[in-house]
């Protein structure tokens, strides 16, 4: 977040009101617009798409299947964001700029990887055991992995200090996707469920898709030298732990409140407590 603050020094010198505003609307452009356009843009769909005339269960799994994308795409892509980040950071002041794609492309192996393999397992068990149907159960793990892409990304658009195009492309995503859950219900004719969920998982890879070729254009040489990063996480596998013991500390007390007497467990799959996890964006 140097470039932020840097940038920030530079508009608080003038020490006008104007600037301390013009500051103020910076910062939050640069660091709180993603999560902002995505809270946003689901209570746009859900008020434009009348979400509240769906049962109580169909509400409840959408808004579950929306925040487990959302902690688990991060707890897993936790492992690799800390020791990558200082890969690069040392490539970068070595000059050494063809060594990060084999970096982009190895971590995005091993992030993706290790996302299918929790991912997967909890699909078929909401499938097989809690009987929702394969459309939406695949639709939503499509969504989680289009997450896990976005998330992954960040950390190379953060090293390329491009903060306000990465709240550009997290915007463009998410207008994307409610124009587009509009189409699919009012167009298409599906189901208000179906078209929010999948109208939101394209936008999340139309931000991972902006994301990436953003890097890509950043680091256009490949030096194939893929040990030196494994050899990275040998290293500084402290790193691999902190940071996931970090992000799991994050959400620690959403598992607390889901072993209360509050919890609600729906299609025998998601447990969740509702009022106090998605106060929010639950409508």
């Amino acid at each position: 977040m140097a470039g932020i603050g840097v940038k920030l020094n530079k508009i608080y010198q003038k020490n006008t009101i104007a600037t301390s505003l013009a500051g103020f609307a910076y910062s939050t452009m640069s660091t709180v617009t993603p999560m902002l356009v995505v809270i946003l843009n689901v209570m746009l769909m859900e008020y434009f798409l009348d979400f509240k005339t769906l049962g109580l269960v169909e509400r409840e799994l959408f808004s579950c299947t929306v925040l487990y994308t959302f902690i688990f795409a991060l707890l897993t892509a936790s492992p690799f964001n800390s020791v990558l980040s200082k890969y690069m950071s040392d490539v970068i002041y070595e000059e050494r700029y063809e060594d990060i794609r084999p970096c982009y492309y190895l971590g995005l192996f091993m992030n993706v990887t290790l996302s299918s393999l929790v991912g997967i397992p909890f699909c078929l068990w909401e499938h097989f055991v809690g009987k929702v149907d394969v459309f939406y159960t695949f639709t939503g793990y499509c969504c989680y992995i289009a997450l896990v892409l976005v998330f992954y990304s960040m950390i190379y658009l953060s090293i390329s200090k491009d903060y306000q195009r990465l709240s550009l492309f997290f915007a463009i995503g998410m207008g994307w996707a409610f124009v587009f859950s509009l189409f699919l219900r009012f167009i298409v004719g599906w189901g208000i469920r179906e078209s929010m969920l999948f109208a939101l998982m394209t936008g999340f890879f139309l931000t991972a898709f902006l994301e990436m070729a953003v890097a890509k254009r950043y680091f256009t040489k490949n030096s194939n030298r893929y040990k030196s990063v494994l050899r990275y996480f040998a290293k500084y596998w402290q790193l691999v732990l902190a940071n996931f013991l970090y992000i799991l500390g994050l959400y620690v007390h959403n598992f607390v409140f889901w072993n209360t007497d509050m919890k609600l467990v729906v299609a025998r799959t998601f447990v969740c407590n509702q009022p106090y996890d998605l106060s929010l964006i639950h409508i």
